[in-house]
């Protein structure tokens, strides 16, 4: 069973990714500037575009608006723009970790996944305690399989802020061990993501270290405390659907199928040897 993250709003993500790095606005003489980067934290991103489309007009050569206008391009569905503006600003100014690591998100979108962690790791080596990057990292070796990468960039980022900054670390590092077949470990960040993470994912996550562990009881009670939650954006219908699977496993039958039943109501298709059993 893989388990499943939720997804990240896209712009709160480009805010959370731009404040990271080291914007040197006091060095920027245009006013457009910082009237650009406003626009962009107030949701404008469309009018945040053409006040630094102003700046590089005066100024074809400043790296951190091209910087800007590639992750705004990106952010607005223009990769192909996107690549282009953040060429440019490493081609100006190689010094800029930001502008590597956005560059790694647009790459990775394209399954780049090569030239997405090349470029997440150039912007590590000149941003070592950058927990954002190492974050990203440890996220692309993950869904590359590189789980042992994803252990070490974990650590990295426990030693320097004890995942305050981003608890999904744990999430990502839980599922690594699990992959590996380490399921102390794995259990153990899982309890910790639920201590640190306001939302149930956390249970999702652990049940499904349980299921890998045989342990199908405490797996099924942990899905059932992610379904029943009153949270209206779970994903539910992958949760139904894991617990059906595992109730075939307790020989439950009829809790399976109802289960299965309602993953059906969320739009999941259910293996047809998996239904076997209710028919």
């Amino acid at each position: 069973m893989h388990t499943f993250v939720p997804e990240t709003n896209a712009m709160k993500f480009l805010f959370t990714l731009l404040l990271s790095g080291s914007i040197a606005f006091g060095q920027q003489s245009d006013p457009n500037f910082l009237k650009g980067f406003e626009e962009l934290m107030n949701g404008k991103p469309e009018k945040s575009l053409k006040t630094f489309s102003k700046v590089l007009k005066k100024d074809p050569k400043n790296a951190e608006a091209l910087m800007f206008t590639g992750s705004i391009k990106s952010l607005l569905g223009n990769n192909s723009g996107a690549l282009t503006d953040l060429n440019r600003s490493i081609a100006i100014d190689p010094s800029i970790g930001e502008t590597y690591h956005y560059r790694s998100l647009i790459k990775y979108g394209a399954n780049d996944f090569k030239g997405a962690i090349e470029d997440v790791s150039a912007a590590i080596n000149l941003d070592p305690q950058n927990t954002g990057y190492i974050y990203n990292r440890a996220k692309f070796n993950y869904e590359t399989g590189n789980y042992s990468g994803t252990i070490k960039d974990g650590e990295a980022i426990l030693k320097l802020d004890q995942a305050s900054s981003n608890p999904y670390i744990l999430f990502y590092m839980a599922q690594a061990y699990a992959e590996l077949n380490e399921f102390i470990p794995a259990l153990n960040l899982a309890n910790e993501f639920i201590l640190f993470d306001k939302s149930v994912t956390g249970y999702i996550l652990r049940g499904d270290i349980h299921y890998k562990m045989g342990n199908y009881a405490i797996a099924a009670d942990d899905y059932e405390i992610y379904i029943t939650d009153n949270d209206p954006n779970l994903n539910r219908g992958e949760a139904y659907m894991k617990m059906g699977t595992t109730y075939l496993k307790l020989r439950k039958t009829e809790k399976a199928c109802d289960s299965f039943n309602s993953a059906k109501e969320f739009g999941i298709d259910i293996d047809q040897n998996l239904m076997k059993a209710c028919n």
